[in-house]
């Protein structure tokens, strides 16, 4: 439930940014959705990765732990744990992209106000 709501609300918060005339704003908002289809398009590799790693004296192929995850989990077991990653990387997609323009602004302001690039 709580997933639901929080992505309602993250939903919502992408809608009043496209709007928005801040841009930093608008390129957090971009900069933080992109992270997070990203990171869901990943997110089963990884954890197939992360656990083949735990089963540490056995050599299990990727296509194999695939095959365990799936019959023992089902498909969501794919991506388990990814509600704490989703909370992450939606605030780390913002800051991450508002600072790096903010400070590419700032920057190019400070050392030559003349030139557009």
């Amino acid at each position: 439930m709580f997933i639901g709501l929080f992505s309602s609300a993250y939903g919502y918060g992408l809608y009043k940014a496209k709007k928005s005339k801040n841009e930093l704003v608008r390129i957090g908002a971009s900069g933080s959705l992109t992270m997070v289809i990203n990171d869901f398009a990943l997110y089963s590799i990884e954890s197939v990765n992360a656990r083949s790693k735990i089963l540490r004296g056995e050599n299990v192929s990727f296509s194999d732990m695939t095959r365990q995850i799936i019959k023992n989990e089902g498909l969501l077991g794919m991506y388990k744990g990814y509600s704490a990653s989703f909370y992450s990387i939606i605030i780390h997609g913002f800051v991450y992209f508002y600072i790096y323009k903010a400070l590419k602004q700032t920057m190019k302001d400070f050392f030559n106000p003349q030139t557009t690039t």
